[in-house]
């Protein structure tokens, strides 16, 4: 396979030497990244991005109305359209120093890495150390993860969406979709322990007993009355022309649904390889013209999609119960292992390496760092009033944009 042909997923220096993680591939790859000026996706973590390309225009940030987090823009404007943009996420981003120790403790930090994506980021973490330490996880357990997964992909795409209404002043719209997301939230309480399902996974298994009788109706019903308020969104001319053909991208190297969006089928619960979603039946949802209003609709489409491996999952993760606590120095372990998770924004990449137990490295790269150029790319040329259209669109969170050390 040609450079050209490779998509990055991720890159990381160590000691002196630059490492890659390419898309479909199975290892990391050692890479000379002295013309990775070819590699669009990642100027702006490794130097090569001239950060003071917009020079002295509008500062947006890093704490002002609209934006959640904290981010600064830079942005050279006429006073209405973007000339220009650079982002500077250094406010938020989080970087978690894991080297040294073991696994358990480690996946205490990484679940905190983006504790609103905590079901993707623990169950991936426990997956690749798991793939490591050869560690036979049940069938059981195995659906319980993915059935916490959805669950997260549906209170996540709900925020996405509710924060997209709220920028585009549906108000109504933005208190009904805020609602039914507070109402999964307190679902994933009441039958996992937590909102955010911190410590629910473990090394191995499930840390607690989990009380899933019922809960495919309950999500059901969430879903069947966010597609009423959908079909009425969608009837909104207001709603409709401030999102569409707004930050329009078609960047192959992109992930989750905004790379869905643009019409790329890539999604890692396909390849079934963590966790097995490739027994489960769901619909690959795609869009085409890559704007706010596809990205808008392909999370729409798939919170329904979600509801419907919740209640596949449900009769296999059926009986799941806490398994016993693993203990890293039992084996002593040393390996290394590449794992990749459809979080609700995209893949997760994580590479550990393991040595007598305890993490020698670890590299993690979230799915909001490897869209944020294609959200400058994307809003280059548009006024600044829709700024706020394509940055909600995108589902990006700041804190993800970090790392482990």
């Amino acid at each position: 396979m040609s450079d050209e042909r490779k998509i990055l997923s991720g890159a990381f220096l160590r000691g002196e030497r630059w490492y890659a993680v390419f898309r479909n591939m199975n290892d990391i790859e050692e890479t000379d990244f002295g013309s990775l000026e070819a590699y669009e996706n990642f100027r702006h973590i490794t130097g090569i991005e001239d950060k003071d390309a917009c020079g002295k225009g509008f500062v947006y940030g890093p704490s002002a109305g609209g934006l959640i987090e904290t981010i600064r823009f830079r942005m050279r404007t006429d006073g209405e359209r973007i000339e220009d943009i650079s982002p500077d996420f250094s406010y938020k981003s989080r970087h978690l120093s894991i080297s040294g120790l073991e696994p358990e403790a480690a996946l205490l930090r990484v679940e905190r890495l983006n504790g609103f994506h905590s079901a993707a980021y623990s169950t991936l973490f426990c997956r690749t150390v798991e793939e490591i330490h050869s560690i036979d996880v049940s069938r059981e357990t195995q659906f319980a993860r993915i059935i916490m997964c959805e669950l997260e992909r549906i209170a996540s795409h709900l925020y996405v969406v509710g924060r997209l209404c709220e920028a585009a002043s549906q108000n109504v719209a933005t208190s009904h979709v805020c609602v039914l997301r507070e109402k999964v939230l307190r679902i994933i309480s009441r039958r996992f322990g937590h909102r955010y399902f911190f410590g629910v996974n473990s090394i191995g298994g499930i840390s607690r007993k989990l009380n899933l009788a019922g809960i495919e109706k309950e999500i059901n019903a969430v879903a069947d009355e966010f597609c009423d308020i959908w079909d009425h969104l969608q009837m909104s001319t207001i709603f409709i022309d401030r999102i569409q053909n707004t930050c329009t991208v078609n960047r192959e190297w992109t992930v989750g649904p905004v790379a869905r969006a643009s019409g790329f089928p890539t999604d890692e619960r396909w390849k079934g390889k963590l966790l097995p979603y490739n027994e489960l039946s769901f619909k690959y949802i795609l869009e085409y013209n890559g704007d706010s209003l596809s990205r808008a609709l392909v999370r729409s489409q798939e919170i329904s999609e979600s509801a419907a491996i919740i209640d596949q999952a449900c009769g296999e993760a059926e009986g799941v119960q806490p398994s016993v606590p693993h203990r890293s120095d039992a084996g002593m372990s040393t390996g290394e292992y590449l794992g990749r998770i459809e979080s609700p924004g995209g893949e997760i990449v994580l590479w550990l390496s393991e040595e007598l137990g305890r993490i020698k490295y670890g590299y993690i790269r979230g799915p909001s760092l490897a869209n944020l150029p294609a959200f400058i790319s994307g809003i280059r040329g548009s006024v600044f009033t829709d700024f706020s259209f394509g940055w909600e669109s995108f589902g990006m969170w700041v804190a993800e944009m970090g790392g482990l050390q």
